[in-house]
């Protein structure tokens, strides 16, 4: 039988692992041309004709939620990379306060939340009657702090987080290492075992809290803007509504799947009245009508969506992204109603 905390160490390590992605050429000169031709976070000159020497950093790395698409890219140059490459760009317009200008620094940030908007996201469960813009302003609410990853093993007794070197900026993940430690009792567990030299090498750490302070940790790393990366072993417990609810790990990568809040049989939020519906002829006719309409509203928003979305996979500019934005609220709140 596999040792469940080498089992635990190494898919650790194998979602850490570094993804490489290759930018298609016709992208390049976009990019490049995003700050004129300089590095968008020390204001360096690029060479753009000699090869290797800028590259690409994301606003929000993959690794941390991001997504791969020319929005989220950002023209670098190679120290730059090697210092903020792995980390939300967040970090670089702290450090580089004092030298980005306001029209630079509010460049960045909006293609910083933009970026964040579309990274995976964890979503609180609503009733059905909740406007969607709660969840957006609920989101956009923790933006103030760095994008972190966190690894999580729910075990039958115990819960344990893992961060790593490329979880965020070293100054971040000491904060949650903190906060895990001094907040929620933490201990730390020790990585020995066959998988040893690896982690050491990828700077895991490992904190181990009580089976009964998941749900208090995990949405206090929610809030801080983390990314849970659930980690199933063998010992792993089923995921049921009478034991807890396990709403947390279910990442998002757009506001549109927050319609599925049915959880490992968690049933959506009942309404807050039975109203009993008129089943006279003309009444039904007159549901059956405005439902059709409102279905076949609701296809036409979702091919519209799934084009866009497909853009985005193509690594493609929007044009226009509030526009969207507004599309998918609008889509949700038509799947809430027909729900």
């Amino acid at each position: 039988m596999t040792n469940p905390k080498d089992e635990m160490i190494s898919i650790m390590l194998g979602l850490n692992k570094r993804q490489r992605t290759n930018i298609p050429k016709y992208q390049k000169p976009t990019i490049f041309d995003k700050f004129g031709g300089v590095c968008a976070y020390c204001g360096d000159p690029l060479n753009g004709s000699k090869k290797n020497a800028w590259g690409v950093t994301h606003a929000i790395p993959l690794h941390l939620g991001g997504e791969s698409s020319a929005d989220n890219r950002i023209p670098s140059c190679i120290p730059c990379i090697q210092k903020y490459g792995t980390a939300d760009c967040l970090s670089a317009l702290t450090d580089n306060e004092t030298v980005l200008t306001p029209t630079w620094h509010a460049k960045l940030t909006a293609m910083r939340d933009a970026a964040l908007l579309r990274a995976r996201n964890h979503l609180t469960p609503l009733s059905p009657k909740s406007d969607i813009e709660l969840v957006r302003k609920n989101v956009q609410g923790r933006w103030i702090h760095e994008r972190t990853t966190v690894f999580a093993t729910v075990l039958p007794t115990h819960v344990v987080f893992g961060l790593t070197d490329r979880s965020g900026s070293n100054k971040r993940v000491a904060e949650m290492a903190s906060l895990l430690v001094f907040g929620f009792k933490a201990q730390r567990l020790g990585n020995d075992g066959d998988y040893e030299v690896p982690a050491a090498k990828a700077g895991l750490n490992l904190f181990v809290v009580p089976r009964d302070r998941l749900l208090a940790a995990t949405m206090a790393l929610t809030e801080e803007n983390c990314w849970l990366r659930e980690v199933r072993v063998s010992i792993t417990p089923e995921h049921t509504n009478s034991e807890w609810r396990s709403y947390w790990f279910r990442s998002y990568a757009a506001l549109k799947d927050n319609l599925k809040r049915r959880v490992y049989g968690e049933a959506q939020a009942p309404w807050h009245i039975k109203n009993t519906l008129s089943m006279s002829a003309g009444a039904v006719r007159a549901r059956r009508h405005y439902n059709s309409k409102r279905a076949k509203t609701l296809a036409r928003m979702e091919q519209h969506a799934q084009v866009m979305d497909l853009r985005v996979a193509a690594g493609q500019p929007l044009e226009d992204w509030d526009e969207r934005v507004k599309r998918v609220e609008r889509q949700l709140q038509l799947q809430l109603k027909l729900s």
